[in-house]
């Protein structure tokens, strides 16, 4: 190998900056295991970069820390306000799809959690009206394939993303999000948030 090449490519000093691409930091990792002068150059240009850091060290303005702080607080009563605004809409939607004539009825359910730990699914009845049967349905992996005789369901994510997959196409979903599956039509569901997904889930007998 041309050490002398390889200390000369600037890749230890994009390395010890933090800007190298993973394949340059594992090979160099590997190298400093195998050269002795490659480790020593690592060391070294490590610490010239923290000695040039704090020789040339600035104080920062006394109006920053109050400036970041505004900057903060202004972008989490935006994140609040988008939140509250999708709030807002999901319960409309339930309160629509259920036919509710109470929209507390519709917070009540964007409000609800699992009453016990579950492994994949959860579901808890919300409403019963006639041939109707509306529940929160609780998801943290997926709902393997299935096809409804005799029902109509219908979905409306209310936290969290998921994929949809319906008579070989696939749908991405994610909060506000409705769709629909006709009867004796195959499909599944898969969650994509980190988060479990959280679906209100109308079952609508035909």
């Amino acid at each position: 190998m041309d050490i002398q090449g390889y200390l000369s490519s600037g890749i230890i000093e994009s390395y010890c900056l933090g800007v190298a691409s993973p394949a340059e930091r594992e090979e160099l990792d590997r190298l400093c295991w195998r050269y002795p002068e490659i480790k020593a150059e690592v060391a070294a240009v490590s610490r010239t970069l923290e000695h040039f850091a704090v020789a040339h060290r600035q104080t920062p303005p006394p109006y920053l820390k109050s400036r970041i702080l505004a900057e903060i607080s202004r972008q989490k009563l935006e994140e609040n306000e988008r939140v509250v605004r999708q709030v807002r809409s999901i319960a409309g939607k339930i309160v629509e799809m259920a036919s509710l004539a109470d929209p507390l009825e519709a917070a009540w359910v964007c409000s609800l959690t699992p009453a016990r730990k579950y492994g994949n699914l959860y579901r808890r009845e919300v409403f019963r009206r006639g041939g109707t049967v509306s529940y929160a349905l609780w998801v943290k992996k997926s709902v393997s394939s299935r096809t409804n005789a005799h029902l109509v369901a219908h979905f409306l994510v209310l936290r969290g993303a998921g994929q949809l997959t319906m008579d070989g196409h696939s749908y991405a979903l994610e909060a506000g999000d409705c769709a629909t599956v006709p009867t004796n039509v195959p499909y599944s569901l898969r969650v994509t948030s980190p988060e479990p997904l959280m679906v209100f889930l109308q079952r609508v007998a035909e």
